[in-house]
């Protein structure tokens, strides 16, 4: 990807009044590997810039979206009619129960945009962006309906290995993908699940 295209998405975010180019990526990702439908029920962690929550918003307009983070969510998409809204730390032990007692039972998407706070030191972000992806998944495992999907952002490393072959005892297809929209340099990668096994 060269300079002109990680500028584009930018651009383009502005002009068509989307909270991040994220918005983008995750368009690009549905379209691809059909992820999302009209009635789904989707939980969204890491969701506070909105653009992920933006975009499951607009294609499940019969369904609803949670957001989780614990930053509060972008005002905008805050105020969309089907999206709902929790301030919490994905990481702490009651996650799940928070999740369930606000009357939320089981999803049919769960997707993650997470990204740890990054320190410059390579390895140290790879492993941080693991261990996030590890605690989306666990979450995926309690949370996620039959024949549903995931997807999910790591860091390039030794570690997406290690992730994906998880992730293929639990749902039928993995894949990883690449936005066109991701920055340049970036070392984020997609990690998709298709239609989870029982």
């Amino acid at each position: 990807m060269n300079k002109y295209t990680s500028d584009y998405f930018s651009k383009r975010a502005l002009e068509e009044n989307h909270p991040t180019r994220s918005y983008y990526k995750l368009e690009e990702i549905d379209k691809k590997f059909y992820i999302i439908n009209r009635s789904n029920i989707i939980l969204d962690l890491g969701s506070s810039l909105g653009g992920w929550t933006e975009y499951c918003s607009k294609k499940v307009y019969d369904g609803k979206v949670l957001g989780i983070d614990l930053i509060i969510l972008d005002t905008k998409v805050a105020s969309l009619k089907n999206v709902y809204y929790m301030q919490k730390d994905i990481n702490d032990t009651d996650i799940i129960d928070c999740i369930i007692n606000s009357g939320w039972t089981r999803f049919d998407v769960i997707i993650s945009d997470l990204s740890p706070s990054t320190t410059g030191i390579k390895v140290a972000d790879q492993y941080n962006s693991f261990e996030l992806s590890k605690k989306a998944f666990d979450i995926t495992i309690r949370m996620l309906k039959e024949n549903g999907n995931f997807v999910c952002k790591i860091f390039e490393s030794p570690h997406v290995k290690i992730y994906t072959d998880e992730l293929r005892k639990c749902f039928s297809e993995v894949k990883s993908f690449r936005p066109k929209s991701t920055r340049q340099g970036s070392k984020e990668l997609y990690i998709i699940g298709k239609n989870r096994l029982r």
